[in-house]
């Protein structure tokens, strides 16, 4: 319980803060670098135990898959995004998993995935370079 609460709050504090700290930074852009992500995960103190979900949220695909490839995790993209999705979709009727995405607090169909700087889906979150699974914990 603890836990999952935990993962519920670094998740939210990814939607309103990590993605328009990326936009500050790094200007808008459909998705961003993880080294840009976790740069601004520890810039901005966020609780990186659940990092794998920032990736997921402003990554793409292939870089995120290449990420946790090159750290010696495996995460399930899909299953993340339908979980992001599933947490903040109650607040919002309109809005569509897997083909949507909020930005501003706005939710916008925009394709696959999530738009960086706006609201940004599984169990994945293994810290900086944690190495195993994608199940929290992990840090920098």
């Amino acid at each position: 319980m603890i836990r999952r609460n935990q993962k519920r709050l670094a998740i939210r504090s990814y939607v309103k803060s990590l993605g328009p700290q990326l936009r500050k930074r790094y200007g808008a852009s459909r998705y961003y670098t993880p080294e840009q992500v976790k740069a601004t995960v520890r810039e901005y103190h966020l609780n990186s135990n659940w990092l794998s979900y920032a990736l997921c949220m402003y990554c793409d695909y292939d870089s995120f898959i290449q990420y946790h490839f090159d750290i010696g995790e495996t995460c399930d993209y899909g299953a993340m995004q339908s979980e992001i999705a599933g947490q903040f979709s109650r607040n919002h009727a309109s809005f569509n998993k897997g083909n949507a995405s909020m930005v501003n607090g706005d939710v916008t169909s925009y394709g696959y995935g999530w738009v960086a700087g706006g609201f940004s889906g599984s169990d994945c979150g293994g810290g900086f370079d944690s190495g195993g699974s994608c199940d929290g914990g992990g840090g920098y």
